[in-house]
């Protein structure tokens, strides 16, 4: 069962009011954080990402990135470590099939 922990830090429309500079700050801060520990749930029409802060235990930390959508809770208490690993897997052999294509 997942935790959800505190925000991960990341820029806000507050930091940068101007939503030019916000996109690239947050694209900056986004590039930094490694592949294998962002999820994505798809939501309405965007994602809700989260940052995987520790697999045992099993907490993740809200990204409030672009559109700063967000799973329900009871989603984030049902996932278990396998669920996680697994998505982070399909994450990888999908970007892997595609930087194979571009080759």
């Amino acid at each position: 069962m997942a935790q959800l922990g505190k925000d991960y830090p990341f820029p806000t429309f507050e930091d940068f009011p101007d939503w030019k500079d916000y996109g690239r700050e947050a694209d900056k801060a986004f590039s930094k954080i490694p592949e294998d520990r962002v999820i994505e749930f798809p939501v309405a029409d965007g994602t809700a990402c989260y940052y995987v802060g520790s697999l045992k235990p099993l907490v993740l930390r809200h990204i409030p990135a672009w559109d700063m959508y967000e799973i329900p809770i009871a989603h984030i208490r049902g996932l278990r470590t396998e669920d996680v690993e697994q998505m982070i897997a399909r994450k990888k052999a999908f970007n892997e099939l595609f930087e194979q294509q571009i080759k």
